[in-house]
Parts: C-alpha cells; structure tokens; sequence
C-alpha cells in the first residue's frame, strides 16, 4: 500500500488540502507509516520504528495537518522506563482494492 500511494505522492508537488485526491494519499500514507512504526516498535527495531514514524508525519504535514498517533508513538518510544503498546491507526481499509480507480468514491 505504502509503495503504491508513495508513487502516485511523487507526482504531486505540492499538496492541497481542499484535494480530496490528495487528502486521500497523504492521510493514508500517514496512516500506514504510523502502523508500520508501531510494528517495528512491537518487533524492538527502535531505528525502523522511528524512521515510520516521521515519515507519517512528514505526510500529515504536506496537508498542513499533524499525526497525533505517530507523535504519541514517537514519544512513547523514547520512554525505556515506561513501555507503552504503540497505538494503531485503524482507519485504514483492509485491502488495496479501495484504490483502484473503479472502486474510488
């Protein structure tokens, strides 16, 4: 999922928030790298972990918005003394088939 959105991303200069194309790409990829962060936390990859989560915030900020998940994670994982479960973000659809351009909204 990420490889494919992270393509379609390249060709976009410069995102616009009132896009709703474009809403759709960076939050997802947000979303995912949040995801894949919290994995890599899980699995104690610290640098894999860490590196997702600001990629899914720089995503968030190319819409002038902010992963509140990823910043949490990213906070938590710093903490050694307190482990902490990442957090999840489940508004990710289960399959890549929403993105296929006959099954777009």
């Amino acid at each position: 999922l990420a490889n494919v959105l992270e393509m379609e991303a390249d060709g976009i200069r410069v995102a616009q928030s009132s896009n709703s194309e474009h809403i759709k790409i960076f939050q997802t990829l947000s979303a995912v790298y949040n995801n894949l962060g919290a994995v890599y936390q899980i699995q104690n990859n610290e640098s894999k972990s860490g590196i997702s989560y600001w990629k899914s915030i720089d995503f968030a900020k190319r819409l002038n918005s902010d992963n509140e998940y990823a910043r949490v994670n990213l906070a938590r994982s710093f903490n050694r003394q307190q482990k902490s479960a990442p957090i999840l973000d489940e508004s990710i659809p289960f399959s890549t088939e929403i993105y296929r351009e006959e099954q777009r909204n």
